[in-house]
């Protein structure tokens, strides 16, 4: 064992013995809290294993109200607090649906204002299209409806805005924060946005080795994992946390010649495999999604 894996070792038993995996923290009596005031840094930032970058993070951050996060289109807002309300509602639309507000969009979302019978209002429509089909049906007069307001290297990010109101009511007191909406706009960030679905990333992932057997990944909330892997499905225990995209984990009592480090990025649907024993489990980029 190197002299750094033994490091790791050690800060992962001081990480276990101290409840840094846990979910909460066990809680201090008042008068020992008032005895020994806590540090400026928590011990927690010395027992983070030092190939993991930045520090941890072990609680959930509760999403700001009213965010949208739209990963299949490509893009996050947040609805104006007029909006936020029980007869507002956002809908993703597939590739399919999608093509009826524009035969070349690929994805869309829309914002709806639900009124009386099931009739509906759509308060904001945002679809995306393949950029340069756009950019040529816009040379011919053909492109549409809507705006670009995002690009990428090949992709453009549509707006359509609703209709302005024709009479006073509730229509019309929402069409007046479109703009509100349409300002918090920006391209979607995995690692910005899923700090917020922490508690939806689910405790079951399955994926193929590199030779062609089955690996299982099964976490708990307690700060458990099973790791399944092989073609005799041999299974190693383990423990692990979460840092904001990340699944930080530690193999147990595998011995000097496993290396015990496992790290995974979560992407919105699935875990990649970063980093672990490529001896044991073979090449890394394996991508483990979760049950259907």
């Amino acid at each position: 064992m190197s002299v750094r894996d033994g490091w790791l070792a050690t800060a992962v038993t001081a990480l276990i013995c101290s409840g840094a995996w846990a979910q909460e923290p066990p809680a201090q009596p008042a008068a020992a809290a008032q005895a020994q005031p806590a540090p400026a840094q928590s011990a927690q930032a010395h027992t983070l294993p030092s190939w993991v970058p930045g520090p941890l993070s072990t609680q959930a951050q509760a999403p700001a109200p009213g965010r949208v996060a739209a990963r299949e289109l490509g893009l996050a807002f947040t609805l104006p607090q007029s909006w936020q309300a029980d007869d507002v509602s956002w809908r993703e639309l597939d590739a399919t649906a999608a093509k009826s507000i524009n035969p070349s969009a690929e994805s869309a979302l829309v914002v709806e204002l639900a009124g009386g019978k099931g009739e509906t209002q759509t308060l904001l429509t945002l679809y995306r299209v393949p950029l340069e089909q756009w950019r040529t049906a816009d040379r011919a007069g053909k492109a549409g409806p809507g705006r670009i307001t995002f690009t990428t290297a090949d992709k453009g990010y549509v707006v359509v805005r609703p209709p302005e109101a024709t009479t006073a009511g509730r229509y019309a007191t929402l069409r007046n924060a479109v703009e509100d909406a349409i300002g918090t706009l920006a391209l979607y960030d995995a690692h910005h946005e899923e700090r917020s679905l922490r508690p939806q990333i689910g405790s079951d992932f399955a994926g193929t080795l590199a030779d062609g057997s089955a690996v299982k990944l099964h976490i708990e909330a307690g700060g458990v994992l099973t790791l399944t892997f092989g073609k005799d499905q041999r299974q190693i225990k383990g423990r692990w946390l979460q840092r904001d995209a990340q699944i930080v984990g530690q193999l147990l009592d595998q011995g000097d010649k496993v290396h015990p480090a496992l790290l995974f990025h979560y992407d919105g649907t699935g875990l990649i495999a970063v980093k672990w024993d490529e001896s044991l489990f073979g090449n890394i980029g394996v991508r483990l999604d979760k049950p259907q």
